[in-house]
């Protein structure tokens, strides 16, 4: 009878105990599904979110012209890959390269933003950066050289919502990072103005100064570049022009920090011929109607020579000291 009753109390204290770890457990399971439900939810408002705001955020087209570009064209490309602005669409422009673009092109194909499109002869380097412009739909586009890359996560980001805060502005530049061929930066190009600037004033400062004063366009407004094109005819100083003519009595934003990288190596051999330089831009200014002074073309035959020294110098330390 003894043995019964301590029999009993046992089962009986033992179902006790599984309730109570019943008690412990069921609460934290519950707890634990609830709050894994709830992370759920989260992510999938958080997708909803993002999506929703992806359809609503402008469409951005970026171009690259590239002819034989394998030594640089997957860097820049990442550099487009890993913006914080995501609303875009990348068209590479192959002008009949034969080297392994067209192979590294295609490993970031998977990506339904990036197309590849190869033109049907050798349009020459400017005729392709030109056809980049006949493509672009969008209300807003860039085109970036495949040696050059984006410094700056944000570039597109921050360019675009200058745009969009101001009408007034045809585009957006920023200060420049000289880099080298093995992507090690030279030098920060800090540009002489920042802000919110009238297009011709840096127009003249860059034919005086033999140089282009603009910096590098991050983003333009469609609208605004209308049928301006590169000239073929100023094969060194065809950014100069294009600049000047879509800022054309308009208004443009400068980025007082650098977005943007250009790379020197030995392959842009345009950049190491110095005579006809100032020759392109006196023609730019009688294109562009832009009337210069005896004063002003005496500062530009100095500045012209100040310049071809520096960039004497400056090839120099890069081909032969650093």
């Amino acid at each position: 009878m003894g043995r019964q009753v301590c029999g009993r109390s046992a089962r009986a204290h033992n179902s006790l105990a599984a309730f109570s770890w019943c008690q412990e457990r069921w609460p934290r399971r519950i707890g634990s599904r609830v709050a894994r439900n709830k992370e759920m939810q989260a992510s999938t408002i958080d997708a909803k979110t993002a999506n929703a705001e992806q359809r609503n955020s402008p469409h951005i087209q970026l171009f690259i012209p590239v002819r034989n570009g394998a030594n640089y064209i997957r860097e820049c490309i990442e550099s487009i890959v890993t913006q914080t602005y995501r609303n875009w669409s990348l068209t590479v422009s192959d002008n009949q390269s034969t080297d392994s673009t067209e192979e590294i092109v295609a490993s970031f194909l998977s990506d339904s933003r990036i197309t590849w499109v190869r033109q049907a002869s050798n349009v020459g380097l400017i005729g392709n950066f030109n056809s980049c412009i006949d493509r672009a739909t969008a209300d807003f586009y860039a085109v970036l050289a495949h040696d050059d890359k984006y410094f700056a996560a944000d570039a597109l980001e921050k360019s675009l919502a200058i745009l969009q805060c101001d009408a007034t502005l045809c585009a957006v530049y920023s200060n420049v990072l000289w880099i080298d061929g093995k992507s090690k930066p030279i030098i920060e190009l800090k540009l002489p103005k920042a802000g919110k600037l009238q297009s011709d004033f840096i127009a003249l400062r860059s034919i005086i100064c033999c140089r282009n004063q603009f910096g590098m366009p991050l983003l333009n407004r469609r609208a605004d570049v209308g049928d301006c094109r590169y000239g073929v005819q100023f094969p060194h100083a065809a950014d100069i022009d294009f600049s000047i003519a879509v800022g054309k009595g308009k208004f443009i934003y400068v980025l007082n920090e650098p977005k943007v990288a250009i790379r020197f190596h030995g392959s842009n051999n345009t950049m190491r011929d110095f005579s006809q330089l100032r020759p392109e831009i006196l023609a730019i200014a009688r294109n562009r109607g832009l009337t210069l002074s005896a004063v002003q073309r005496a500062q530009m035959f100095v500045n012209d020579h100040l310049t071809r020294l520096k960039k004497r110098l400056f090839f120099l330390y890069l081909d032969y000291v650093r």
